[in-house]
């Protein structure tokens, strides 16, 4: 089974371990904004096995696991990062991330048009109809990520992965 790992790889020993293992992907965020030059590097010897994690409130960048605002822009950050030839994003609206009210579709509609690279959607997500409209976007849409849904039992994996492949049509309000 692919697994893929991310949250406070900021070193290359970090990240070399997890490869090692057998990590097929590598989510890294916060050295995107605090080490360029490692985030290259890291592209330049694992390739697709990179993936950025950009994760933001506000349409701001955050680091350092959410600590930390910045000043940098979702999109230019983005922008950046398919001229560094990254091929795989995931974004995190943390204002949503487990809070269960539903997913920033707005934003993942424009990411996923707008760029040339593969999105993952994290946030948010409170029911299968999140899962059914994200799917519904298209474009480089992916995949989502549903933690908190999943930990809550607000649907299972099996209904999940249904809705996501469109076997589920629209749904009423659960």
């Amino acid at each position: 089974m692919p697994i893929q790992c991310g949250g406070g790889v900021r070193t290359r020993g970090s990240l070399d371990a997890l490869v090692d293992v057998g990590v097929e992907r590598v989510v890294l965020g916060t050295t995107i904004i605090t080490e360029p030059e490692f985030v290259s590097q890291a592209c330049a010897d694992y390739g697709d096995r990179i993936v950025a994690g950009v994760d933001a409130r506000d349409g701001k960048v955050a680091i350092e696991g959410w600590k930390k605002g910045t000043e940098s822009g979702i999109f230019e950050i983005i922008q950046a990062l398919t001229v560094l030839g990254h091929k795989r994003l995931v974004y995190t609206d943390i204002a949503l991330d487990g809070m269960r009210t539903g997913i920033n579709y707005g934003a993942y509609r424009v990411i996923a048009e707008k760029f040339d690279m593969s999105v993952i959607a994290s946030g948010g997500v409170a029911s299968l109809q999140d899962i059914v409209d994200l799917a519904a976007i298209g474009g480089n849409l992916e995949g989502v990520i549903v933690g908190s849904a999943l930990y809550e039992e607000l649907f299972t994996l099996p209904e999940a992965i249904e809705a996501g492949e469109g076997r589920v049509g629209h749904l009423d309000a659960q």
